[in-house]
């Protein structure tokens, strides 16, 4: 059994105190906890000079608020930090809601009984407060269907019970991690990862071996998005397990395009042209696609402001941006000469700020109720305080257009007038930047180009330069 520490009492019990950090986990353990270990500096300077003037006794008050809506998580605890400190605690339950600047706890008692925790029990509240809150919204956003947590993944593995537990005291239906699940007094709930599917090498043959090895009580739920389309693999897998199949999983990661709302559609839809209507869809990992697709944004933010500003920024200004960027990469290939560096920043610059200044707002004004469609807003009363806005970005919009005259005078004076350009003034790797600039009628003078390397071959260890042509010898790739 591990010894207690003797609580800090003063800066030469600090200074005693040594840590080795290569021999131990770099969390605090209980008894460092409770000791005080993991408080800042200030509270155990603060106690020894108040013992010194004889005022660490005095009775006083402490009362906790937190700054937003919430769910209030860590009570427990804070009861168990200070249980032997002979103070008076007051307190909402653990898992009650309270509201901005609310006092969700209040310590009566001496100072030096529980001064010296400050930073630790309000590390206690903050921190599961704010998960189980963020578990509150995503269950409020989900509606009837259960929202479970996994999360351990994302978090020291010191604090991952404390995130779990406060989760499903803030309304998750259940946990994976199994300290998390057991601390609130539930089992633990998971599938398979993707690992055991790529040893497997085959998802129908794990989703069999699964079934068969797990006990009767445990749900048949199956990963389908590791080898192939998850609509392909879920049908497999519905057809392979029939019945016995409860669910299957999407965990679509980020390079091969997340999960979306149109994949699940697409994946339910599959099923249920299958006769496998009774299958349900298990969405795990991070949803993304566009903001407006979430139907709780949606209702408030459609045919307002916030569309226009989110869709022409999103979708204009991007490509609007690559067209600049191209122009200024190939005119030197194209024409023979380089376009003027100074004014392209100048021009850049203003144009970045400038549309932004004009599509931002936007969001705002749609956040604010500014409806889109409208030729006169002035004649609602709300709308018409919104005004001012409206003018600014039609400044902003002056500005930004005429900055474009800045980039049509660069271009076509750079075009007779700029400096001659090299055959590869950006130092490229692709085909284009081995001919002649202006290129000849046929691009490569009647010489076919031989590729040995690859398009973006930079920093290639061992190669003469820092980057390497694709008709340079062979030389090995640097990833």
């Amino acid at each position: 059994m591990t010894r207690e520490l003797p609580p800090l009492s003063s800066i030469e019990d600090v200074r005693r105190y040594v840590v080795d950090s290569t021999n131990r986990l770099h969390s605090a353990s209980h008894r460092e906890i409770l000791a005080g270990l993991t408080t800042d500096i200030y509270f155990v300077r603060t106690l020894e000079i108040l013992r010194s003037l004889g005022l660490a006794d005095i009775p006083v008050a402490a009362e906790v608020f937190p700054g937003r809506d919430g769910v209030c998580v860590g009570v427990e605890e804070v009861r168990y930090l200070l249980r032997d400190s002979d103070v008076k605690i007051q307190s909402l339950a653990e898992g009650e809601r309270f509201s901005a600047r609310e006092v969700i706890m209040r310590i009566e008692g001496p100072y030096a009984r529980f001064g010296m925790f400050e930073t630790v029990l309000l590390g206690m509240l903050a921190q599961p407060s704010g998960w189980a809150t963020a578990a509150r919204e995503v269950v409020a956003a989900a509606g009837e269907k259960p929202a479970y947590v996994f999360g351990a993944r994302h978090v020291h593995p010191a604090v991952a019970p404390v995130m779990e537990r406060s989760a499903l005291i803030g309304g998750m239906r259940g946990a994976a991690c199994i300290l998390g699940a057991k601390l609130a007094g539930q089992e633990p709930v998971g599938t398979m990862p993707h690992a055991f599917i790529l040893i497997v090498g085959d998802t129908v043959r794990a989703a069999i071996a699964y079934h068969e090895r797990m006990p009767a009580g445990v749900p048949r739920l199956v990963l389908v998005d590791t080898f192939t389309d998850e609509a392909v693999e879920a049908l497999r897998v519905a057809e392979a397990l029939g019945p016995d199949l409860a669910a299957i999983r999407l965990d679509t990661p980020r390079e091969r395009g997340s999960v979306t709302p149109d994949l699940v559609r697409e994946v339910r839809a599959r099923l249920t042209l299958a006769a496998h209507g009774k299958i349900q869809v298990f969405v795990s990992g991070g949803l993304s696609g566009p903001f407006l697709a979430q139907p709780v944004l949606d209702i408030q933010l459609h045919d307002t402001y916030f569309v226009v500003g989110h869709f022409h920024l999103i979708m204009g200004v991007a490509a609007i941006f690559g067209i600049f960027a191209a122009t200024y990469y190939w005119v030197p290939k194209m024409f023979g000469r380089m376009m003027n560096e100074t004014w392209g920043r100048v021009h850049f610059f203003i144009t970045l700020a400038g549309t932004y200044a004009i599509f931002m707002p936007m969001h705002y004004l749609g956040m604010a109720g500014q409806t889109r469609r409208y030729s006169q807003f002035t004649e609602v009363a709300y709308q018409a305080k919104l005004l001012p806005l409206q003018t600014f970005m039609t400044y902003a919009a002056f500005i930004t257009i005429a900055a474009q005259f800045i980039f049509v005078i660069n271009l076509f004076w750079s075009i007779f007038k700029g400096p001659k350009a090299s055959d590869n003034p950006w130092e490229a790797t692709t085909l284009e930047w081995t001919t002649a600039t202006p290129p000849p009628h046929d691009n490569f003078g009647g010489v076919t180009p031989v590729v040995h390397n690859g398009p973006y071959e930079y920093g290639v260890p061992g190669a003469a330069k820092d980057y390497v042509m694709q008709t340079d010898p062979a030389v090995a790739p640097a990833h």
